[in-house]
């Protein structure tokens, strides 16, 4: 991953922008010259590892070729892979809690086995209960710790920064240095450069000044608004803001800061990412060669995927500079709908 990765790709929207981190990543295994920034590691990989470089970036980009390169880009990327079991160890300790361990590693390494024909990893059913102590492992993660707002929040400013420089023309592109920054610089670093882009009094400068600024001015959560909401107004707010383009999204942000009497930038709405929101279906290898599915199994994969719907479906405020009230935000991004909505007519 380059810095920000996931959240400058979910800003993309043409060939100019980012690049996919795992685009870049097979570009600099083959010595490709990425937008005139010429790295390679091919040959370092072959020499240390002895594996063809070529083939690291096939797995890498998705594009397996063969049953024996179909089972690494299983094992790194599928249902139980090596990647989830890095990072969540990893985060969870990193943040000192055990919300991404509890589950029995020794078991679930013991229950793998490698699917007909090579094309993954599926689970014994002796391995199935280790399983879904995996999927609810890495459900809590995201619930208590991914999704926690101040990270949210993070991401959503993050986002925020990325659409205002973009509105406001001074997005940097492939053509302006972007790749050269996203390879040499680190998290805080690629915000700092992105700060120096943003025009002054601007969204993305409030943004980016929320993000690197002291603790005190960050921004705060305002109001939760859960899909099963039974309040009129934020069950309206919600229901009136799901699958709305981003443009229109970020004209609703505006009404509701100028509504609030707060600057541009001040406002976030924030949903998780749906692609996060259940819980990957694992295959269940049979003794006799079968293969059926975890969730079939009734050892309450439902109930880790209620969890993860009912959390990834919320809706969260959050403003910066003045005290907001909760109602008063709700009421504000109405009203934002309404000016959408007749601006539409």
């Amino acid at each position: 991953h380059y810095p920000m990765a996931h959240s400058l790709e979910a800003t993309a929207h043409g060939e100019d922008d980012a690049p996919r981190h795992e685009a870049l990543g097979a570009a600099i295994l083959r010595g490709v010259a990425v937008e005139g920034v010429a790295v390679g590691l091919g040959e370092a990989v072959e020499a240390a590892w002895g594996v063809d470089p070529a083939a690291v970036a096939r797995v890498i980009e998705g594009r397996p070729a063969g049953e024996g390169e179909a089972l690494v880009a299983g094992v790194i990327s599928g249902a139980v892979d090596i990647d989830k079991m890095d990072y969540m160890a990893r985060d969870s300790r990193a943040m000192g809690v055990r919300w991404g361990l509890g589950w029995d590693g020794e078991a679930l390494l013991r229950s793998l086995r490698v699917r007909e024909g090579g094309v993954g990893l599926g689970v014994a059913a002796e391995g199935a209960a280790a399983a879904v102590k995996f999927a609810a492992a890495r459900a809590r993660l995201y619930v208590r710790g991914y999704w926690h707002p101040a990270l949210r929040a993070s991401a959503a400013a993050l986002e925020a920064a990325l659409e205002g420089l973009q509105a406001e023309g001074v997005l940097p592109s492939r053509r302006s240095g972007l790749v050269g920054a996203l390879l040499g610089l680190d998290d805080v670093g690629l915000l700092r450069w992105l700060a120096a882009q943003a025009p002054a009094g601007g969204r993305a400068a409030r943004a980016l000044g929320c993000l690197l600024g002291p603790p005190e001015g960050f921004y705060r959560l305002v109001a939760e608004v859960p899909a099963s909401c039974q309040e009129e107004a934020a069950r309206g707010l919600y229901a009136g803001l799901q699958g709305r383009p981003r443009a229109e999204v970020a004209g609703v942000v505006a009404c509701m800061e100028r509504r609030l009497g707060l600057r541009p930038g001040e406002v976030l709405l924030d949903v998780p990412p749906r692609d996060k929101r259940r819980s990957e279906d694992m295959v269940v290898v049979e003794a006799g060669g079968g293969e059926g599915s975890l969730r079939g199994l009734g050892l309450g994969l439902e109930a880790v995927d209620a969890a993860l719907g009912e959390a990834g479906a919320t809706l969260r405020i959050f403003a910066a500079g003045a005290p907001v009230e909760a109602g008063a935000a709700v009421r504000a991004g109405l009203e934002g709908l309404m000016d959408l909505g007749a601006s539409t007519r």
